[in-house]
């Protein structure tokens, strides 16, 4: 979701920055391999769907990056490839990229609120990494963090679920 986004934003001409904690962009696919954005590949499901993720899917295609999944319709993805696809859409974006970067709190404006039900405005987040701790001002800030950090951090309401469940 975050190279989406970020790819996304930057396109329509926000000055994008993009943070993550591992050592290589493109989150879960370059993490541990994955069957391709291809949820709708699905029986009953519209195929009909286009845009970031199916641009994403056509570039694997075209350098190889993919081989045939054997349940559907969807390509695999290789992910040490999609690593370099993941950093060719970043580059051709110009989105700024932070690798081994942790956002470990947010700044909030609160000063701008109107009443006590008003939504409080995330302004941007503090991070850390090897290049120490460093403050990132920002205008919007969209969470892909995959378990809300930045969104928990900011006191967005949550539901939590036991171990049990």
């Amino acid at each position: 979701a975050g190279l989406a986004a970020a790819v996304a934003a930057s396109r329509a001409g926000a000055d994008t920055v993009i943070l993550e904690k591992n050592g290589c962009f493109g989150g879960v696919i370059t993490a541990c391999g994955m069957e391709t954005l291809g949820w709708y590949r699905y029986e009953g499901a519209r195929n009909d769907s286009e845009g970031i993720g199916r641009e994403m899917e056509r570039l694997a295609e075209t350098l190889g990056a993919s081989t045939p999944w054997p349940y559907n319709d969807s390509p695999a993805l290789d992910t040490e490839r999609f690593k370099i696809i993941a950093d060719e859409l970043l580059r051709a974006a110009r989105v700024r990229c932070y690798l081994h970067c942790l956002a470990v709190e947010v700044i909030l404006d609160q000063e701008t609120r109107t009443t006590a039900s008003a939504p409080t405005v995330v302004r941007g987040v503090v991070t850390e990494s090897k290049s120490g701790r460093q403050f990132i001002r920002a205008a919007r800030v969209v969470d892909c963090t995959g378990d809300g950090d930045v969104a928990h951090r900011a006191g967005c309401p949550y539901t939590s679920v036991a171990v049990e469940r």
